[in-house]
């Protein structure tokens, strides 16, 4: 399962990709989107916000990236109709390597999932403030401070927003339902929840 290593070498992986490392690719399968770039760039990227990680351990976060399975719900309304559609898919579609392990000079390509190719294509994919995100210590703040920018990116300066902690915890995956949470679990949640918002502050 990815850890928050591999959090770490997704993040600067999309880095590398918004500074001009990404291609479109044609094939039978249709356009595809790809990163291309050596293990080397990958972890410099990752030394840019004092995260350092051998080249052995980011070739095996990349392909753990690649057999781990993400999984979404979509909810859709049709008039009085409410249905939900699930899709699955790998956090990377497919990596290769051109040359021998360990070396940080072999050059790498990471085709990127359908939905990231997908907000490429119509434009919605937004970036955020990378080195200020990955330097939090925490995985909550980095976590937050990302679904912070995707929930509220229309969001109006002056104006208050709202949401809730056990349903944020959730989705974060400190807990698993509502039922999950007693008096001393509620109590930890708040005393994280507090120290990422100082994060944030």
């Amino acid at each position: 399962w990815p850890s928050d290593r591999e959090e770490k070498v997704e993040r600067a992986l999309v880095r590398l990709g918004s500074q001009g490392r990404i291609v479109k690719i044609s094939g039978r399968v249709g356009e595809r989107y790809a990163i291309v770039f050596t293990l080397r760039e990958l972890q410099t990227e990752l030394k840019s916000v004092s995260q350092t990680l051998s080249v052995n351990e980011i070739k095996e976060s990349l392909l753990i990236l690649k057999g781990a399975e993400l999984s979404m719900q979509c909810r859709e309304v049709s008039g009085d109709t409410e249905s939900y559609s699930e899709s699955r898919m790998n956090y990377i579609s497919s990596i290769h390597f051109s040359g021998a392990s360990g070396k940080s000079t072999v050059k790498c390509i990471a085709f990127l999932n359908e939905v990231m190719s997908q907000q490429i294509e119509g434009l919605t994919y937004r970036s955020y403030y990378f080195d200020r995100i990955q330097s939090f210590k925490r995985s909550l703040s980095r976590w937050l401070t990302l679904r912070l920018y995707q929930v509220f990116k229309y969001a109006a300066v002056g104006k208050t927003y709202h949401f809730m902690l056990v349903n944020m915890s959730i989705k974060f995956g400190s807990i698993t339902s509502q039922e999950d949470v007693d008096k001393s679990r509620l109590t930890a949640i708040r005393r994280d929840m507090t120290s990422t918002m100082q994060d944030l502050i």
